[in-house]
């Protein structure tokens, strides 16, 4: 059985775990990495699966601090409330006493319930005959370079010129992770905050994004050696982007909705550019 992207560490009390932060799971350049919002979501689901042992149904994380690669994060899983088949949860991640992420969740399921799929995924080509294109940012450890991205509709963020003029934020992509990694819940919460790889056709220039909140909705989960993710910009406004994705398997399979908020801003410039949108950012 192939190991999940994100292996905790029981912590030293009950219902605590630790990690100690990977520059897998960061973002951010070379020289300033940090963990990746997407990662920390992930980590709390992770906590709260190993507390409960059922899968979620929804989650929802706010972005409060950066951790940095090998600081020591401890994840704290409290119990809110418990029903008959769904418990609502409450995770903290910390280094040491910053909190770095919160979040809350509700997992379990009602045997024997309807199943409805009411969107289906756009039309794509297959992954192999849609071009391979290069993720950006400054750090080749980081967690942008532990996937593969092949696009299938919109403008994908590359940062070798001016990006041009707005579009209408929508993006499409394959993607799937360059190692063997269980396709989980925890691998679909790091690749649904790829939603800010739209937000530089939604501006029309170079970005920065950073992740405010994130919201997830699962459904079920099947293997699929692709993701086919689907991203719509809905909104910019006060320096924000607020965003969502639609992640399916190879197969159509609507496994999980995203929606995100990120902190929008525009870099800077090197000495004697004219053009800050030549810049080579992370986004």
């Amino acid at each position: 059985m192939t190991r999940s992207i994100i292996e905790l560490s029981p912590g030293s009390q009950a219902r605590h775990w630790t990690l100690q932060v990977p520059p897998s799971l960061c973002a951010g350049s070379a020289e300033r990495p940090f963990l990746f919002g997407g990662s920390g979501m992930a980590v709390c689901i992770a906590a709260m699966e190993a507390a409960e042992r059922r899968p979620p149904t929804w989650v929802t994380a706010q972005y409060l601090a950066y951790a940095l690669p090998h600081e020591d994060l401890t994840i704290e899983v409290a119990e809110a409330a418990r029903g008959r088949n769904t418990v609502q949860l409450l995770a903290t991640a910390r280094v040491g006493d910053r909190a770095i992420v919160t979040a809350q969740a509700a997992a379990g399921e009602r045997p024997g319930q309807i199943h409805r799929q009411l969107v289906t995924a756009l039309t794509a080509p297959p992954p192999q005959d849609c071009p391979q294109v290069a993720h950006g940012g400054g750090n080749p450890a980081g967690v942008n370079r532990q996937f593969e991205f092949r696009l299938v509709h919109g403008r994908f963020p590359t940062f070798g010129a001016a990006f041009g003029p707005p579009g209408d934020g929508r993006l499409a992509f394959w993607i799937r992770p360059h190692e063997a990694v269980r396709l989980d819940a925890c691998l679909l919460a790091i690749v649904a905050d790829f939603v800010s790889d739209a937000l530089n056709d939604a501006a029309g220039q170079r970005v920065h994004a950073s992740s405010i909140d994130n919201t997830l909705r699962f459904g079920p989960i099947e293997d699929s050696d692709w993701l086919l993710c689907e991203i719509t910009v809905e909104m910019l406004h006060g320096g924000v982007g607020h965003g969502s994705m639609r992640i399916y398997s190879q197969g159509g399979l609507l496994m999980a909705l995203a929606s995100t908020s990120l902190i929008l801003r525009t870099p800077r410039a090197p000495d004697g550019a004219a053009n800050p949108t030549h810049q080579e950012t992370p986004a």
